[in-house]
């Protein structure tokens, strides 16, 4: 078996780190590894990790020199994993439990020859609800007019919060169903129109023997757009299946960065309305296969010690 790694990138919120590492530590295999990612805590959220995994060799430490955002903080996790050997690489969320202890051993079960990213089922933990697949079809972005409209929307919601005006907006949102249904059926994106959700997700061994990233344009928000864009436009299969099981708590990131609500509605829809410009901006070139497959690919692999601290893995 192939050694399988875990990407876990954190904000402030270490009890989460520390929940989500602890249930994967209990899986039933030995050949994984777990890159913890601390992108540039202002606690001391990463001296609490960093010390209490220091004599577990199954998980590395990082401390990046400033905060990289969602995208760029888990892709340098990405670039130590496949320094130290990881093949498959499950990026998922510090705010993420897997509670099933054969998880990897069910990933090696699937069909992945053909398969770049795997998706799978992520239930909330708040709820009860499906995350997965999201089936939000206005950020289904196929041409410039819907990425216009998507970020004219963002504007606009950016532009109320300002006033000081309450998400009336969300009112619908509330118990919806963002999968349709689908959750409980495996889903190909050759034949089914889907995005997944951007809390968990495995980059296979076939992406990582061709990329080495996921598309960093943006600080945080519309990654999955993002990906849906790119994966589908270079025709790049990704499944959903419901035979891996995630459990997610949701919102951890933000609430951790801001504990003054307000504070955190600017930040979180300033931040929502920069992503959507970034994919207006792809939008240009969705039939630029160049600039797209570069969107996946690094100008160097290797992880700059300038930029990060690692603790871990080290005689791996």
């Amino acid at each position: 078996m192939n050694k399988f790694g875990f990407v876990v990138l954190q904000y402030n919120n270490h009890l989460d780190t520390i929940e989500c590492v602890e249930s994967l530590l209990k899986q039933t295999t030995s050949e994984f590894m777990i890159v913890v990612v601390d992108n540039c805590s202002t606690t001391n959220a990463f001296e609490i990790i960093e010390k209490k995994y220091r004599e577990q060799r199954a998980v590395a430490v990082i401390r990046t020199n400033r905060n990289l955002g969602f995208s760029k903080g888990n892709n340098v996790g990405i670039a130590v994993a496949r320094e130290k050997g990881a093949a498959d690489i499950a990026v998922i969320n510090n705010d993420t439990v897997i509670h099933d202890r054969q998880f990897i051993e069910k990933y090696y079960q699937l069909e992945r020859s053909d398969t770049y990213i795997i998706s799978p089922r992520i239930i909330s933990a708040i709820d009860g609800n499906d995350q997965n697949p999201f089936m939000v079809t206005n950020h289904f972005i196929k041409n410039k007019q819907m990425a216009i409209r998507l970020a004219l929307i963002g504007l606009v919601k950016y532009f109320f919060i300002l006033l000081g005006t309450k998400e009336f907006w969300e009112k619908r949102n509330v118990g919806r169903d963002y999968t349709l249904g689908l959750a409980v059926r495996e889903l190909k994106s050759e034949t089914d129109d889907y995005m997944f959700h951007g809390a968990a997700f495995i980059l296979t061994e076939k992406f990582n023997q061709q990329f080495d990233k996921i598309p960093d344009l943006t600080f945080m928000y519309e990654e999955e757009t993002l990906l849906y864009i790119v994966l589908r436009q270079l025709g790049l299969q990704y499944v959903y299946t419901p035979k891996l099981v995630i459990h997610h708590k949701e919102q951890a990131s933000t609430t951790a960065t801001y504990a003054n609500k307000r504070k955190k509605l600017i930040f979180g829809y300033r931040e929502d309305c920069k992503a959507r410009m970034q994919v207006l901006k792809v939008s240009f070139y969705l039939n630029d296969q160049q600039y797209l497959s570069k969107l996946l690919k690094s100008k160097q692999t290797k992880t700059k010690k300038a930029e990060t601290e690692l603790w871990g893995l080290e005689n791996d």
